[in-house]
């Protein structure tokens, strides 16, 4: 899967994530992002969100 990060990010639609519902941030240079919900902020590299990716509108 290829994401487009900073579409992600400009959007701000809702991402499916592990069986949790996000938002997209922040991305760093160092192949992190910050997906955010109402319970806080998690930090996850471009991997991970990949495969745990479940909804990307």
């Amino acid at each position: 899967m290829n994401l487009d990060i900073t579409n992600l990010i400009l959007k701000q639609e809702p991402i499916i994530y592990e069986g949790s519902e996000y938002l997209v941030t922040s991305s760093y240079g160092d192949g992190t992002v910050d997906l955010t919900n109402a319970y806080g902020t998690i930090n996850v590299t471009f991997a991970e969100l990949e495969e745990g990716l479940e909804y990307a509108s």
